[in-house]
């Protein structure tokens, strides 16, 4: 895909992006949710990767791949500061002749460099170049996690249709004007999140950031089979916010991270299997 932005487009980033040249902007990918910024900069599209807020984050994310900070380099890094950043685009012969970037849950679209500043990204704060072949221990993306459970002296492998049973049975235990309540609140903080002032931003914790987010969280732990059942389709892969926020921090389950700075939809995936495993999970 290579074409020009609509009118629709063009009004849409300019009010969020003043500085961007619509006119020559090239949109090279839809909308989606399957990927953003970070992830793109590496070539990834089936994972949401956020490595943290801070730019040494970056730093040991972008050195799993041989990617160190230098004074120009084909990856940008854009932040508010160095403890806020927000945004990448990368440059390069398969992004074309300018900058690219996948404008969090929006378009990718080519730009100039600078054209992207303002309120939403901030400036950019740092460059990465490669100085060295990609570590043998770094990241394959795209691999669908398998887990299992001992049962009968040997381990079983859980599948969906399984975690999909447990997890049927756990909501069938919530009295249903809670199940009714949750949807709504779900519904009405889902369309929040698809407003420009989120949809373009690649940090995971922005959907938190609204009246509906903190809705659903007074609702309570009660809500945990709901908020897991819906970690089982990728693309709800946000909900791990509102799960993360119903956690206490002293709880084994909470926030569980991996030195290989996994996608979001992977994060997901172990979410699902640790909480089923927290609460009972057996095949019966």
């Amino acid at each position: 895909m290579h074409r020009q932005m609509t009118g629709v487009e063009k009004q849409r980033f300019k009010r969020e992006f003043p500085n961007l040249d619509v006119n020559h902007a090239i949109v090279t990918g839809g909308k989606t949710n399957r990927y953003n910024c970070i992830a793109w900069t590496m070539g990834v599209t089936n994972q949401w990767i956020w490595p943290g807020d801070n730019i040494k984050d970056f730093d040991a994310f972008y050195k799993l791949y041989g990617y160190t900070r230098s004074s120009d380099g084909p990856i940008a890094i854009w932040g508010t500061s160095e403890s806020e950043i927000t945004h990448g685009c990368v440059s390069g012969p398969v992004n074309g002749p300018r900058w690219e970037s996948k404008c969090g849950g929006d378009l990718k679209i080519q730009h100039g460099l600078n054209e992207l500043t303002g309120t939403v990204y901030g400036n950019v704060i740092a460059f990465y170049s490669r100085e060295q072949q990609l570590r043998e221990e770094s990241v394959t993306y795209g691999k669908t996690e398998t887990f299992y459970y001992f049962a009968g002296g040997r381990y079983m492998r859980i599948t969906k249709a399984q975690q999909r049973k447990f997890l049927d049975a756990a909501v069938n235990q919530i009295d249903r004007q809670t199940v009714e309540e949750f949807h709504v609140r779900y519904v009405a903080w889902e369309k929040t999140c698809r407003h420009p002032s989120i949809v373009f931003l690649s940090n995971p914790s922005a959907v938190k950031k609204n009246e509906e987010f903190y809705s659903l969280i007074k609702m309570g732990e009660d809500i945990l089979p709901l908020v897991v059942q819906k970690l089982i389709d990728r693309k709800n892969f946000f909900a791990l916010q509102i799960y993360d926020a119903l956690q206490s921090e002293t709880d084994p389950f909470v926030r569980y991270q991996t030195e290989r700075f996994e996608g979001e939809q992977k994060r997901a995936e172990r979410t699902i299997h640790r909480w089923i495993q927290s609460a009972g999970f057996n095949v019966a």
